[in-house]
């Protein structure tokens, strides 16, 4: 009897941790395809959530707002599930976001619009495996951002952009901007090579092609026609 009784106030206080961690809300608006921001239902306001154990995207990057969209089309609007972990350098909350028993995080990952997030990944194992296995999984259907070959994972982009803002935006450099057309990151508007504007101050972003220029969100030039 007193082993049973024991078991359960274990199971309780399980209960209880957990539920500290966990509330609900409404997803109110989606920045990009892994921070959001969620109106508490007990009324605690509204929260930034940055979803743990992934990486989308940046904006500015290819498939940048294809993840954003997705990410919106899934879930804004609707009553989650916030299954917190703590906040990341920017004071913002980084969880795990549940829609009708299903681990949205996981989602995004599966479907192409993120990696595993190496550096934070999922600390259980077998959560960590099923983030493993839908990546490789997404990367061999080349699902969303691999359909690229070589796509750049956004902490080495922004590793390079913040390499380019202490050179006081040295956009002529090679190991800064690669490819043919080159994106002014505050207007984004982009150029071709010759075009007077291609080497502009904040002309920080490269893109191989057209397509990949308007996909990451960029607009051509009036000037150069690119």
């Amino acid at each position: 009897m007193q082993k049973h009784i024991s078991f359960m106030i274990l199971v309780l206080l399980l209960f209880v941790a957990t539920s500290v961690f966990a509330w609900s809300g409404k997803v109110v608006n989606v920045s990009e395809g892994d921070i959001v921001k969620v109106d508490r239902v007990d009324s605690g306001g509204q929260i930034k959530v940055r979803f743990a154990g992934i990486d989308s995207p940046e904006r500015l990057q290819a498939y940048g707002l294809e993840a954003r969209n997705y990410v919106a089309g899934l879930i804004i609007g609707k009553t989650v599930e916030v299954e917190t972990v703590g906040r990341d350098r920017d004071g913002r909350t980084v969880a795990y976001i549940w829609l009708d028993g299903k681990e949205i995080n996981l989602k995004i990952v599966a479907a192409g619009y993120a990696w595993l997030y190496r550096q934070y990944a999922p600390t259980l194992e077998r959560r960590a495996a099923k983030y493993h296995n839908a990546e490789a999984s997404a990367r061999i259907r080349q699902a969303g951002l691999w359909q690229d070959h070589e796509p750049e994972p956004p902490w080495q982009w922004r590793q390079a952009h913040r390499l380019s803002r202490k050179k006081g935006v040295a956009t002529s450099s090679s190991d800064v901007v690669v490819g043919s057309y080159h994106g002014d990151i505050e207007t984004r508007i982009f150029h071709k090579p010759g075009c007077e504007f291609y080497d502009c101050k904040y002309c920080s972003e490269g893109f191989s092609s057209r397509k990949k220029a308007f996909r990451a969100g960029f607009l051509p030039c009036k000037v150069c026609n690119p």
